[in-house]
C-alpha cells in the first residue's frame, strides 16, 4: 500500500473514532456508551454514562439526548440533567427555551420557565414543530399547542388537519374545511372556518393562507382576518 493510501486509511480510522460534536453555546459530545457535556456558564463537564445515545439536539441554553428508554435535556440555568425516563423516545426537537420528544403514544415538553416536564398522553403524534414559545403537535384528528408563557396544553380537536407551519408569533394550522391560528399575542385560537385551504404560510408579521380563488392575510398586531382575491 503506497503512502497515499495509507493516509487515506488513516484519516477514516481517526473520523470514525472520534466521538460525534454538536457545537452551540453547550458543547455536546456524544459516542456509543456515554455522552459528555461542556457547560460554559460554570466551566465543567458532565457525563451520562452507560446511555447509549440513540439521538441528541442542542441550542445555547439546552441539550436533550435519548436512547431508546430515556430522555435527558440538560438546563444550562440548573447545571443539571433533567431526565424523563422509561417513555421509549422517538424523535426529539429543542429551542433556546423549549425541548420536546416524541414518543408512540404521547409527546414530552421540557418547559424552562418551569423547570420541569409537560406531558401529553393517548394520542398517536403523526408530526411535531418547536419554536422559542410554542411546541406543536400534529394527529390524525387533532392539534395541539404548548404554549410555554401560560405553561399549558391547548387544542383544537377532532378537526382532521392536513398540515402546520409554526413561527416563534404564531401556530398556523388548516383542514380541508378551515384555517386555525394560535396567536401568541392573545394566547388563543383565531379561526377562520368555510374557507376550504390549499395551503398556508407563515411571514414575519403575518399569517398567508391560499384558497382557489383567495388569499386570506391574518396579523397578529391588529387581530383581524383581511381577504383579497389572488
Amino acid at each position: 500500500m503506497n503512502r497515499k493510501k495509507i493516509l487515506i486509511a488513516l484519516s477514516i480510522m481517526l473520523i470514525l473514532t472520534i466521538p460525534a460534536v454538536s457545537f452551540a453555546e453547550i458543547q455536546l459530545f456524544v459516542t456509543k456508551n456515554y455522552v459528555k457535556l461542556f457547560d460554559p456558564k460554570i466551566n465543567n463537564w458532565s457525563v451520562l454514562n452507560n446511555f447509549s445515545p440513540k439521538g441528541w439536539r442542542t441550542s445555547n441554553n439546552l441539550a436533550l439526548v435519548w436512547n431508546n428508554n430515556d430522555a435527558y435535556v440538560y438546563d444550562i440555568w440548573l447545571h443539571q440533567w433533567m431526565p424523563q425516563t422509561d417513555i421509549r423516545p422517538i424523535f426529539g426537537l429543542v429551542s433556546d427555551y423549549l425541548a420536546m420528544v416524541k414518543c408512540a403514544d404521547a409527546v414530552y415538553v421540557y418547559d424552562v420557565g418551569q423547570k420541569q416536564w409537560k406531558s401529553l398522553l393517548d394520542i398517536q403524534p403523526k408530526n411535531i414543530s418547536i419554536s422559542r414559545q410554542l411546541a406543536t403537535v400534529l394527529t390524525r384528528d387533532s392539534v395541539y399547542v404548548y404554549d410555554s408563557v401560560l405553561h399549558r396544553w391547548t387544542s383544537q380537536e377532532d378537526v382532521g388537519p392536513s398540515a402546520m407551519v409554526l413561527s416563534d408569533m404564531m401556530l398556523l394550522a388548516w383542514s380541508k374545511d378551515s384555517a386555525y391560528i394560535y396567536d401568541t399575542t392573545l394566547h388563543q385560537w383565531m379561526i377562520k372556518e368555510g374557507i376550504q385551504p390549499l395551503s398556508g404560510m407563515i411571514e414575519p408579521t403575518k399569517a398567508l393562507v391560499y384558497t382557489t380563488e383567495y388569499i386570506y392575510e391574518y396579523s397578529p398586531y391588529t387581530h383581524r382576518w383581511k381577504r383579497r382575491a389572488r
